[in-house]
């Protein structure tokens, strides 16, 4: 009689099981680009305009900054007893969430000096209504939230109360902007509102 016996393949070889050392890697792996991308956020706000309204403290609104910096602060603290399960939801979950991010971040830049973040309440020089404002009037709101939806697609919804905050926030915010620029812009705005629609969601909203 022969004994069968059935080893795993070994290191390196095609149709290796995953080891608990190569899941915890790829688990740290996702929780270094999470935060990462959640830092981002919070950074790239920072342009020379910001810098020097900060500096001359004209901010009207600090709670904005504290509310963005504690959500982001509770989000990367989360991640820290979550262990990354490499599933379809999770690279689904990533790709989403840096497209967001890329979608947020690419807005900023498009704004180039008119861009201020939510704390500090000032009309901008001037309407962008090119690039990615003709699809859309809010388009870092939009990859603001697509970047969180992805954050808790990846931590199966772990700290999925974040939506209950982040979500209304944003649109909190779309309408309180818009209320501004409306004031300050007027016929100009207005046309602006009746070549690009949608406030946050393309064809929908």
């Amino acid at each position: 009689y022969y004994q069968l016996t059935f080893q795993r393949p070994f290191a390196g070889s095609v149709g290796q099981y995953p080891t608990k050392d190569m899941i915890y890697d790829s688990s740290l792996i996702i929780k270094v680009v999470l935060i990462l991308g959640l830092l981002s956020i919070f950074c790239f706000r920072f342009n020379n305009r910001v810098i020097r309204k900060i500096k001359s403290r004209d901010i009207s609104n600090f709670s904005f900054l504290i509310f963005e910096f504690a959500v982001l602060l509770l989000a990367s603290v989360q991640l820290f007893g979550f262990e990354a399960k490499l599933t379809f939801s999770t690279y689904f979950g990533v790709i989403f969430y840096f497209s967001g991010l890329l979608i947020s971040n690419i807005a900023i830049v498009q704004l180039r000096d008119n861009y201020l973040p939510a704390f500090i309440m000032d009309v901008p020089k001037n309407i962008q209504t090119h690039e990615l404002y003709k699809i859309i009037r809010n388009p870092i709101y939009l990859g603001r939230i697509m970047c969180f939806i992805g954050f808790e697609i990846v931590v199966a919804f772990q700290v999925a109360f974040m939506s209950f905050f982040i979500i209304p926030f944003y649109v909190f915010l779309v309408f309180r902007e818009e209320k501004l620029l409306r004031k300050a812009f007027s016929s100009k705005w207005n046309f602006y509102c009746a070549k690009t629609r949608f406030r946050l969601l393309p064809y929908v909203w």
